[in-house]
């Protein structure tokens, strides 16, 4: 289920949506080379301070790497059981693993590389998952297709927006807990020259919530590349939002209740952010509380007995740089 939609004071947010089996983008659709992500500069930082090691590996023991020792072992000891989430992305990317299978080799690559604890490794593991270990950015894993892409669905945003999307009323206290107030009375999420709009169209009446926008398309995908071009709302307190759910608006799925059945976020961004952020959610329960691993139940889940896990916890790899925005020069939204 694709949803869109904005919390607090928000401005009109025009989506030409367009979840597709070809990947054909169009002008606009291309970034431009000079436009990297913070993970990217933060991967060419890494490399260029990982020069000079001259293949050399060591344990905790050795007194180059005195400084982390004490991290990286309370990290692999408790921090993986109590704090999985703090550990997800960076584990990922470098180390292609996850907190439940970590070595702590594993755990060394990351303090070395800078990407966990306040002090870093001054060498790297001599063992690991994925070696090399002294690289703090594993090659990408780019799949071979067997066939080309083709498109298997366009949302028409002709006519009533309602023909393609659920329009959702709900205060929002009741979710994200913000300060918007979910209305379905055509005034916060229709069609207007071939575009949805999602806006914030009044302040309730006792002042305390903004009417606001939130739509939920009626088909759901399993997979796919998904593609949209959609004009983003900046300053004034925006959180424009663009995201997949399982199932149905509550995020209802196959493993239980949100957050059990996971969560994508395709773009957030707030105010005036020159970034968005991209974030994975996951939840799950269990017998044995939030880190048992062993009892996990997520079938089970439901609050206020379960867990989540989000990329955000690494929050610079999990943001892309647009760009900067001037609030004070009237410039309410991003140009490219």
């Amino acid at each position: 289920v694709v949803a869109m939609f904005f919390s607090c004071s928000f401005l009109v947010f025009v989506a030409n949506f367009l979840p597709v089996g070809s990947f054909d983008l169009d002008a606009d659709s291309v970034c431009d080379d000079a436009e990297i992500s913070l993970r990217q500069l933060r991967a060419r930082q890494l490399t260029n301070a990982t020069e000079g090691t001259d293949g050399a590996c060591g344990g905790l023991e050795d007194p180059r790497n005195a400084d982390c020792a004490e991290g990286v072992q309370w990290a692999f000891e408790k921090g993986l059981k109590q704090h999985p989430g703090w550990y997800l992305v960076p584990l990922g990317t470098i180390s292609r693993t996850v907190p439940s299978n970590a070595k702590i080799g594993d755990l060394q690559r990351i303090f070395f590389c800078g990407r966990a604890g306040k002090t870093r490794c001054g060498l790297p593991p001599c063992s690991c998952t994925s070696p090399p270990c002294n690289v703090c950015e594993a090659p990408e894993l780019v799949p071979k297709l067997s066939k080309a892409f083709t498109r298997i669905k366009q949302f028409d945003f002709t006519g009533d927006a309602k023909k393609e999307f659920d329009v959702v009323q709900i205060p929002d206290q009741n979710m994200t807990h913000s300060c918007s107030n979910y209305v379905d009375d055509g005034s916060t999420v229709f069609t207007k020259d071939g575009k949805l709009v999602v806006k914030v169209s009044s302040a309730c009446p006792d002042g305390t919530c903004l009417n606001s926008g939130r739509a939920m398309s009626r088909d759901a995908f399993t997979y796919g590349i998904f593609t949209f071009s959609a004009k983003v709302p900046k300053c004034n307190s925006v959180w424009p939002a663009l995201w997949l759910l399982p199932e149905n608006s509550k995020g209802d799925g196959k493993y239980g209740p949100w957050p059990c059945s996971g969560e994508i976020d395709l773009l957030e961004t707030v105010n005036d952010d020159s970034h968005g952020a991209f974030n994975l959610v996951a939840g799950f329960g269990s017998r044995g509380g939030c880190y048992d691993s062993a009892a996990v139940t997520c079938n089970a889940c439901a609050p206020p007995s379960y867990c989540t896990s989000t990329t955000l916890a690494d929050a610079e790899a999990s943001h892309l740089m647009v760009e900067d925005v001037n609030c004070a020069a009237g410039e309410t939204s991003w140009k490219t």
